[in-house]
């Protein structure tokens, strides 16, 4: 029997996607790609060096934290191979926004799926805006920001994807597979590009002060200010680069360095 496969990148998608009623026939499936692609070096499906640091790195990151699931990392490996074995599956249906980790998300599986006989299926969102409290309208970015009842209409609106489209998002994921940097962000055009953690240690500092401030509002305005801040970094992250920002002895800190309100940083009295 052919296979029809949805794919999303969070259990919240795949909830909405089973309240939508798209998954009640016998010959379709969903499967959740859980791994955090815009941070850590990357690695490929093969090779067990790259894969343990990728590993690693998320493990030093998300110490002490509830989001450190590195078990994602094999887990979405063993997913993208599992996919590349079945013969059954002749749809393919992604449902990947423009958000960043959706966005390298689509480059990653379009890089491994190149050579599949089978029909791909991307979401196109562009016809169906949200509205703020306003009354303005905004382009919606992923399938979490919309009701189940309206999955409907969306997937009515997928495009096929040709050869062309497919090469072009597979070369994006290879180049940043070469790249292969500290994490991966949009830069001011839309463009996803590689960036070393020095990008986010500048922006840190850039809002630091000779007087001591609390990290939390450092990375508070560092999120809010940010050209970037369609970017999904997170607090988290950028907790661990100022934490390695303070140990590097780049700023002067009290307290203990932890959790965002466990301490607070200072630039030295030279900068």
């Amino acid at each position: 029997m052919k296979k029809v496969l949805h794919i999303v990148k969070t259990p919240r998608a795949e909830e909405l996607l089973l309240e939508s009623g798209l998954m009640g026939r016998d010959d379709t499936e969903c499967r959740v790609f859980l791994d955090i692609l815009h941070l850590g070096p990357l690695c490929d499906l093969e090779g067990e060096q790259a894969i343990e640091e990728r590993i690693a790195y998320f493990n030093r990151m998300f110490s002490g934290t509830a989001d450190g699931d590195t078990w994602a990392v094999r887990d979405d490996l063993v997913g993208i191979k599992k996919i590349r074995r079945d013969s059954s599956v002749d749809q393919i249906y992604l449902w990947l926004g423009d958000i960043d980790n959706e966005r390298l998300l689509t480059a990653r599986l379009l890089y491994y799926f190149a050579t599949l006989n089978c029909s791909i299926y991307l979401m196109d969102l562009s016809d169906f805006p949200l509205w703020n409290r306003s009354g303005q309208s905004y382009k919606g970015r992923t399938i979490e920001w919309y009701q189940a009842s309206q999955l409907v209409q969306i997937f009515r609106a997928f495009r096929l994807l040709d050869a062309i489209t497919i090469q072009k998002e597979a070369a994006i994921w290879n180049r940043l597979l070469n790249e292969n940097t500290a994490a991966r962000v949009y830069n001011n055009v839309g463009d996803l590009i590689s960036v070393e953690e020095d990008f986010f240690t500048e922006r840190l500092l850039s809002n630091c002060e000779p007087e001591f401030k609390r990290a939390a509002w450092v990375i508070g305005m560092t999120l809010a200010k940010s050209v970037y801040n369609e970017s999904e970094i997170g607090d988290v992250a950028l907790n661990y680069f100022l934490i390695k920002t303070c140990e590097e002895g780049r700023l002067h800190y009290r307290g203990r360095l932890d959790r965002i309100a466990d301490y607070e940083v200072c630039l030295p009295d030279d900068e």
